[in-house]
């Protein structure tokens, strides 16, 4: 997520909402994000963990098969 007003992108785990700051890495990229000069990076302490499928993608996966 890039917070825009504060100078600041926060790497962390993969968001549960739209939003139109944030954008979903791999773990390989997330890992080697820089940010522009003068900004903070703050990362998230720990590993990622995958995400867990949500409903609407277990039905979408359902009906595509």
């Amino acid at each position: 997520t890039y917070a825009y007003s504060d100078s600041t992108a926060v790497v962390g785990p993969l968001a549960t909402a739209s939003e139109p700051h944030s954008y979903d890495l791999c773990e390989e990229h997330a890992l080697r994000l820089t940010a522009p000069r003068g900004w903070e990076v703050v990362r998230h302490e720990g590993g990622f963990a995958a995400p867990q499928p949500s409903g609407d993608e277990l039905t979408a996966l359902a009906e595509a098969v």
